[in-house]
């Protein structure tokens, strides 16, 4: 929270009452910063950090105040919060709110006050805005020294202090609400109450002014959902109009790279140590744009709203006393705005490298010589959790069962196979192979006929068993098979009727 004294009381002037997980709330907003995956090395260096639990008055009259709260209080500390005061563990001040929202979602990055009183979460946040109405702010700075004492001399060791006692930007550095102290920007008057949402979020959004494209970072918990099953929405607009407003599946865009080792698949590593990089067309240069993320099932997990965004700075250098021009230099985009006619040819080009990468992702799909090995090593690799394969031909192929359990093991996870029936041959394969299981279908191959693989909320239907599709030691080509993303429900009707059959 951040407070001011209004005669003899503290009036609640901008802050947030988030749910996080405990490992979260038990950092400063300083160290939950540092670990994220876009932070830079210099983001680690020192200043000063109250930790987790602090109350302050960096200047005459302003107070900061940052506590955990037990989840045993939350209902009272929202219920004074209605009443009209905060009775925080280490400070208890008036709030008087004039009115507040329904549930909405803020991105991670926003341009409005609500997103300024959240800047800390480094995440969505789900909640409820509360406007407040605040008292004048009393004078502020924005940098906040602490005091040292009188006893230490200048010197060496005063001057080795001075970078653990002092903060610039405090509020967004102590408090986590991003307000420039000590300038003219209004108190953004707004007080959260939400919990971050950490399923996938947009870490960052980088334009490529040669390729007139934007790459999108997307960072993600492999344990609640697969990246390769969200969309990315990309919209530009000229005037608050529509310009080109295009829907893009994550798995038929241009496999970008990840920040995971080479080595290991993303899914097996912290989201501290990886991201998943796309480039999508933004359309038509020095126009509004934004780019929206997307769950499986059509949710909104994140957006990067449309906005006009800086694309190109002017540097210009006079000699004092001169009147000619002695340099300049321009960063960014190069190119002057474009005409009307080269915006509706952004807008077609976009359009067609959108076709393109479809047709590039599908003809991954379809194999012929054992891309389809590849194509399912990937697809799954960026979400955890086992894998159940419906595949009534699973050991079909006879002599390759050995071949067939050595792919399966690939995935380094566990695995749980239906299947026409287990015979010999295949029963010693698996002998060798502990996290891999199969059972007959009840009812053996009549039971199915399609070949479904699972992970998470993701299925994909596939043409053929392994043992046709894998690629053959002599080179000869297989035929023809395709895999498809089945929709979000039937995934998950797929994944009951599974479950059903595996306890039968």
């Amino acid at each position: 929270m951040l407070v001011v004294r209004q005669g003899t009381s503290w009036v609640l002037v901008a802050g947030s009452l988030l749910t996080v997980p405990a490992a979260v709330a038990s950092m400063s907003w300083k160290r939950w910063a540092e670990l994220q995956p876009e932070a830079s090395p210099r983001d680690h260096g020192g200043r000063l950090d109250l930790g987790p639990i602090f109350c302050a008055e960096p200047f005459e009259g302003v107070r900061i105040v940052r506590a955990m709260v037990g989840s045993a209080e939350w209902d009272e500390i929202v219920g004074g919060l209605a009443a009209g005061s905060v009775r925080a563990p280490s400070c208890h001040c008036d709030a008087v709110i004039t009115e507040s929202t329904s549930t909405v979602l803020l991105g991670r990055d926003g341009s409005t006050w609500a997103h300024w009183a959240v800047n800390g979460a480094q995440r969505p946040v789900l909640g409820i805005v509360a406007t407040l109405e605040a008292p004048e702010m009393p004078a502020t700075e924005a940098i906040w020294e602490l005091a040292v004492a009188p006893y230490i001399d200048r010197g060496p060791d005063r001057g080795a202090m001075f970078t653990q006692r002092h903060v610039v930007h405090w509020s967004d550095a102590l408090l986590g609400i991003n307000w420039p102290a000590g300038g003219d920007v209004p108190l953004p008057a707004r007080f959260v109450i939400g919990r971050i949402q950490s399923q996938a979020w947009i870490v960052d959004l980088k334009p490529r002014y040669d390729t007139e494209d934007v790459v999108v970072s997307i960072a993600w918990d492999e344990d609640q959902i697969d990246p390769l099953g969200c969309a990315v929405l990309t919209r530009a607009a000229a005037d608050g109009l529509p310009l080109l407003v295009r829907h893009q599946p994550i798995s038929d865009l241009p496999r970008g790279p990840t920040t995971a080792r080479v080595s290991t698949e993303p899914w097996e590593l912290s989201w501290r140590e990886r991201t998943l990089e796309v480039a999508v067309p933004r359309g038509p240069r020095r126009t509004e744009w934004g780019v929206m993320l997307l769950g499986p099932s059509g949710e909104l997990l994140d957006e990067r709203p449309v906005v006009r965004r800086a694309e190109q700075i002017n540097l210009t250098l006079h000699v004092k006393g001169s009147s000619s021009l002695a340099s300049v230099s321009t960063v960014g985009d190069q190119k002057p705005p474009p005409s009307d006619p080269e915006r509706d040819e952004a807008v077609r080009a976009a359009v067609r490298a959108q076709s393109e990468a479809r047709r590039a992702a599908a003809h991954r799909r379809i194999s012929t010589v054992g891309e389809l090995e590849e194509y399912l090593r990937w697809r799954f690799s960026c979400r955890a959790g086992e894998v159940l394969l419906l595949d009534p031909g699973l050991f079909s192929q006879k002599d390759r069962e050995e071949e067939v359990v050595h792919f399966l093991a690939g995935f380094n996870r566990p695995i749980r196979a239906l299947v026409r029936g287990v015979h010999q041959k295949a029963r010693q394969a698996l002998s060798v192979a502990g996290d891999i299981t199969a059972k007959a279908l009840p009812g053996g191959g009549k039971t199915l006929h399609d070949r479904i693989w699972i992970v998470g909320e993701t299925a994909v239907l596939v043409g053929a068993s392994p043992g046709d599709f894998l690629s053959d030691t002599a080179g000869a080509p297989r035929r023809a098979t395709t895999a498809t993303d089945l929709p979000f429900a039937d995934a998950a009707i797929w994944r009951e009727r599974f479950e059903e059959w595996w306890g039968t």
